[in-house]
């Protein structure tokens, strides 16, 4: 039986930015991470938004050493979520997970939410817990540090929708692993005012509102 196939979405712009990186080479570790799962069928779908720095070049040398690495240069400039809604224009996966290009994967992370998700076909999506490390590599401490801020399949969509107006915080639900029609059903990304803030918090809230189902698994 064929493995099913795991769309990673990663947008990126100028990823060695001083401010964002302080020279410390944030992407080639995220992308190392990514590379180095122990579930391989996988493709990773790079959305570049005009990169003036490093960014291009890095992206490029990796998609020659891995053919499941697509390098695209997008054809307008766009904020970060707009980048994830063009970047699943391309993408052929039954999973879709969104990657950021400052991100450190554990080895097993797709693995273990795939499993789960395999197993468990009334789960729309499934989610781990994380760990802040900053750019020096220091761990900081758990994402998610109370049982208030998971969310469950057992509980109903209202009540996690209620339960997230309360909480709001996107992190790490968004980047968990979401079945591919239903991550397609939430798309675009939609803002409420100039600045496009809380988009990911609407991008949240319409999965709950749209009675879809999570489960948190208590992982790094």
């Amino acid at each position: 039986m064929k493995e099913p196939l795991v769309s990673i979405l990663m947008p990126v712009y100028n990823s060695f930015d001083f401010v964002r990186s302080e020279n410390n080479k944030l992407l080639p570790q995220a992308l190392d991470a990514i590379l180095a799962q122990t579930y391989k069928n996988f493709e990773l779908i790079i959305l570049d938004n005009q990169s003036t720095d490093d960014t291009p070049a890095v992206c490029k040398e990796y998609a020659k050493k891995d053919a499941r690495i697509r390098y695209i240069v997008d054809s307008e400039k766009r904020y970060p979520e707009g980048g994830i809604t063009q970047a699943a224009t391309f993408r052929k996966g039954t999973y879709t997970m969104i990657a950021n290009d400052n991100d450190l994967w554990h080895p097993t992370y797709i693995e273990k939410m795939l499993t789960y998700m395999e197993a468990h076909p009334e789960a729309d999506m499934c989610y781990s817990n994380g760990t802040f490390v900053d750019v020096k590599g220091n761990t900081i401490g758990p994402i998610n540090t109370s049982s208030e801020y998971t969310y469950s399949h057992q509980h109903s969509p209202i009540s996690n929708f209620s339960t997230y107006i309360l909480k709001r915080n996107p992190i790490p639900l968004a980047f968990g692993l979401f079945r591919s029609e239903v991550y397609s059903d939430l798309l675009p990304f939609e803002d409420f005012d100039n600045l496009k803030a809380n988009v990911d918090n609407l991008f949240v809230a319409k999965f709950f509102l749209k009675g879809y189902k999570c489960h948190y698994v208590d992982t790094y």
